[in-house]
């Protein structure tokens, strides 16, 4: 039934010129990426087996599009037409080469890495759930840049309902840069544009989010969570601590961090709000939970019987950064990194 009715979709966007034919799809998506494709050096993209390199290359398959740093995999944006939504894993701690997120875990499965998304939006769940409830679908990515420290990809996605016209549409632009032997970044930047009048109604699914992997979550690791107002809550506070004292509290980042298993290496990630985001959506509450999910989500704190309205044409900017990072919030001057994005335009 899921993929009966995501055919119906693609047949209804493909006939809107909003997808291209079903047919062939993965080698026509391809094809139109091409066009207007910038040249890059073979050293920084590997194609037709050509070998990576010693620094930072990019990888692109399907529907998929690799980043590798010295030959060993950095993150992944996957963008599968048959997935809820499109997201990014790994994200690799710079010492270990582990993943500091995860792509599922218990609870809540359906967590993705680093993930973009929301439920409640003009009656459809874009967060969890089947497709039938509402997909955001990529419309193919572009690797924009790329050198040996930093490179930028985009991307363009459509939030619909299988048969039903797309409700928004979803511009990203994603900067990945390598600072350091200790720490890499992602910017991520969203414009969204409704393309009917949009509500989203309080939830506790959205918007921004990342799963830290187990091993360094409180719950399931011997893992910290640390805020920028120097809250730091570890398994021996207890279950409830997040709830009272991280969640729905204002912050600049919040940071996951702690000893690989089976590692003498300790890890984290870190999400970054920067000052200034549209309306509701610059209040800077967090839901964090103990397993590992943080996500900033003001609609989740929205006065009772409140909503967040989004008008035809009216566009949003949002933008957040992601830091994998060796040590402590302090050693990797998160707070430091916090002041430069939020000097950026």
């Amino acid at each position: 039934m899921e993929r009966r009715n995501f055919l119906k979709n693609s047949v209804f966007l493909a006939g809107l010129g909003l997808l291209p034919p079903l047919a062939g799809h993965a080698a026509t998506a391809a094809a139109n990426a091409s066009k207007g494709k910038p040249k890059f050096p073979k050293k920084f993209v590997s194609e037709d087996g050509t070998p990576p390199q010693a620094h930072l290359t990019s990888y692109s398959y399907e529907n998929q599009i690799w980043f590798r740093k010295n030959n060993a995999i950095l993150t992944a944006y996957r963008a599968n037409p048959t997935q809820k939504y499109p997201y990014l894993y790994p994200f690799t701690g710079p010492r270990s080469g582990r993943s500091v997120v995860t792509e599922t875990g218990s609870p809540w499965p359906h967590h993705r890495g680093i993930f973009f998304g929301c439920d409640r939006v003009n009656g459809g769940n874009y967060w969890q759930n089947s497709l039938k409830d509402g997909q955001i679908l990529s419309q193919g990515f572009r690797l924009e840049e790329i050198s040996e420290t930093a490179a930028i990809f985009t991307d363009s996605a459509l939030w619909a309902k299988p048969g039903q016209k797309p409700i928004l549409e979803d511009r990203r632009r994603y900067k990945l840069q390598l600072i350091d032997a200790d720490r890499h970044i992602l910017d991520a930047y969203f414009e969204l544009t409704p393309l009917v009048d949009v509500t989203i109604q309080q939830t506790n699914h959205g918007l921004f989010g990342v799963r830290c992997a187990p091993d360094i979550s409180v719950a399931q690791g011997e893992g910290t969570l640390e805020s920028s107002t120097g809250l730091k809550i570890t398994k021996a506070d207890g279950r409830d601590a997040v709830l009272k004292k991280v969640h729905g509290q204002q912050a600049r980042w919040l940071a996951f961090h702690g000893k690989r298993s089976g590692l003498d290496v300790a890890e984290g990630v870190a999400v970054l709000v920067p000052d200034g985001l549209p309306g509701v959506f610059g209040n800077q509450k967090w839901f964090a939970r103990d397993y590992g999910n943080i996500s900033p989500m003001p609609m989740l704190f929205l006065p009772k019987g409140e909503s967040i309205k989004l008008p035809k044409g009216e566009v949003v900017k949002l933008r957040y950064r992601v830091v994998a990072f060796a040590g402590t919030p302090q050693s990797a001057k998160i707070p430091t990194l916090w002041e430069e994005f939020n000097t950026i335009a």
